[in-house]
């Protein structure tokens, strides 16, 4: 319910780290609001739901996408269906774009079998460019009339 919490959290840190209680460990970073660690530890201990869950507590939408891109790193490492993994992200995170989770897909991946997705995005793309050149174009009048 919201109360403040009366320990001291960074001392809880500690024996968490000192008893090797990683879940707890996960959860003090969250309340510290240490999200990149929280990410990290649940990563390494192949908790991916749980990184998943502190990835989407930034408000900061850089560091959101900095945390989804360390667990698309993750996820999509020697994975035979990769792609599809990363595709999947796409949608969950709500920060990352197909071009963010390139870099990730095996070599031996045949994109021809993500085209309709690759497509899609794309699309969405050319979409935003002609939203971008509609607005350069407002503030290009906006500017002559001044």
């Amino acid at each position: 319910q919201n109360q403040p919490l009366n320990i001291d959290v960074k001392y809880a840190l500690n024996v968490c780290k000192h008893f090797k209680k990683h879940d707890a460990q996960i959860h003090v970073y969250g309340i510290l609001e240490f999200y990149d660690e929280a990410v990290k530890l649940s990563l390494k201990l192949d908790k991916i739901e749980l990184a998943k869950e502190y990835a989407r507590k930034p408000t900061n939408e850089k560091e959101q996408k900095q945390l989804w891109l360390l667990i698309a790193k993750k996820v999509m490492k020697g994975k035979k269906d990769d792609m599809k993994a990363g595709l999947q992200l796409l949608g969950e995170s709500g920060v990352l774009a197909i071009d963010d989770i390139l870099p990730f897909v095996s070599s031996q991946v045949k994109l021809e079998s993500f085209k309709e997705d690759i497509c899609k995005a794309l699309d969405k793309y050319g979409e935003k460019i002609e939203e971008l050149k509609v607005e350069m174009s407002d503030y290009n009048k906006n500017t002559n009339k001044l």
